[in-house]
């Protein structure tokens, strides 16, 4: 599946919107098992956190929202330098 994306962060959240296609472009629809995981380097080799969800998408179109500073989640303090994401659609 080919995602694209878009970020942004709040104080207290953080929500990632992704439109995803089959091989053929073909939007997919319901749920799927999306993987996020973010990063404190370009080429992603040190992962700081990283989660797999059941996004529901219509017509290709899925959002996860993300919360910063609860207790075993996202560290709000990674956000004071660059954080890179990567998105895995099914694997």
């Amino acid at each position: 599946m080919n995602p694209a994306s878009t970020a942004a962060a709040t104080e207290d959240a953080y929500t990632h919107s992704i439109r995803v296609t089959d091989a053929q472009g073909i939007p997919v629809q319901g749920a799927q098992p999306v993987t996020v995981t973010l990063y404190s380097d370009a080429s992603g080799t040190n992962t700081l956190w990283s989660r797999t969800l059941q996004v529901d998408f219509d017509d290709g179109y899925g959002a996860i929202e993300l919360n910063v500073g609860d207790s075993g989640s996202i560290n709000p303090l990674w956000f004071e330098s660059a954080v890179y994401v990567g998105t895995s659609v099914d694997g």
